[in-house]
């Protein structure tokens, strides 16, 4: 359906009639579709705006008002101080998981070129935020989806780091089994099937892939402990995010496949245990 906007409207007009979303979300969209700086668009309500410009800007306040991620009609999503591309192809990055980020940075980096892991990597934003961060570092991006790995890759052009990241397709570790690595980070789906916790919006809009894994939420987990247990030259660090709840059992399967690797629990801002880091080299 073609909406109809019969003249031009200021930007006072537009955001008056729009009732649907919040002024905040109304203006970021105003924003998007015009080009116009947030600032600008406060400043001058007196501005005239495209008749296209306002048909377009309308439709995305009735997909928001239904629920559709502002991300994902933006198609940008800032993370460690960059913009990424995202569509319902990814998940979109949560602050959280800057937390991983960070924990990698101030690991002990040996000298020399170290080998990075990135599994289930989405939209790129770990493993992009660490090729920017860290000069002598080569990353495996790993995911098991065509077209997120798609996304990555533009997100990896974007910021300039294609020369150090390579995007492969495989199912957890399975393409990279035999691969030497330094650290494995990843961030996996670790929601349970049925949990009616999850928000309606991301339940309905983000791709379930990429949010759900099985009965207890930690199958995929348990599947990558195994593919590291098998590999030839185990890394020397993983790091992880889980979710809400899941650090005893997650102790208690990490306990199961590695004996002696010593556990370090991260909290994040609110004080709650989301990361865990596996040193395996003790």
């Amino acid at each position: 359906m073609i909406l109809k906007v019969k003249r031009q409207k200021s930007i006072s007009e537009i955001l008056k009639e729009n009732r649907n979303i919040s002024r905040l979300e109304a203006r970021l969209l105003l924003s998007f579709v015009t080009g116009l700086s947030r600032e600008k668009i406060v400043a001058h309500p007196e501005f005239k705006i495209k008749k296209s410009e306002t048909r377009r800007f309308l439709s995305l306040c009735k997909k928001r008002a239904l629920g559709v991620p502002l991300a994902y009609l933006t198609h940008n999503r800032w993370f460690y101080g960059l913009n990424f591309h995202v569509d319902e192809r990814v998940l979109i990055p949560r602050p959280e998981t800057e937390l991983l980020v960070d924990e990698v940075i101030r690991s002990p980096i040996k000298s020399g070129m170290t080998k990075i892991c990135d599994v289930g990597t989405g939209s790129g934003c770990i493993a992009i935020a660490l090729a920017k961060n860290l000069q002598n570092v080569q990353i495996v991006a790993l995911d098991n989806s065509f077209g997120a790995l798609s996304v990555a890759k533009k997100n990896a052009k974007t910021h300039n780091v294609s020369n150090k990241i390579k995007f492969i397709k495989s199912d957890l570790l399975a393409r990279v089994s035999d691969e030497k690595f330094d650290m494995i980070v990843a961030n996996l789906p670790y929601i349970a099937d049925g949990d009616d916790s999850v928000e309606e919006d991301v339940r309905k809009y983000e791709p379930k892939s990429a949010l759900f894994s099985g009965k207890t939420g930690l199958e995929l987990f348990e599947k990558m402990f195994a593919q590291i247990v098998s590999m030839p030259h185990p890394p020397k660090f993983l790091f992880a995010e889980f979710g809400f709840g899941q650090r005893r059992p997650l102790e208690k399967l990490i306990k199961k496949h590695f004996v002696n690797a010593k556990i370090k629990w991260l909290r994040d801002l609110s004080g709650k245990f989301r990361a865990f880091v596996l040193n395996f080299a003790v």
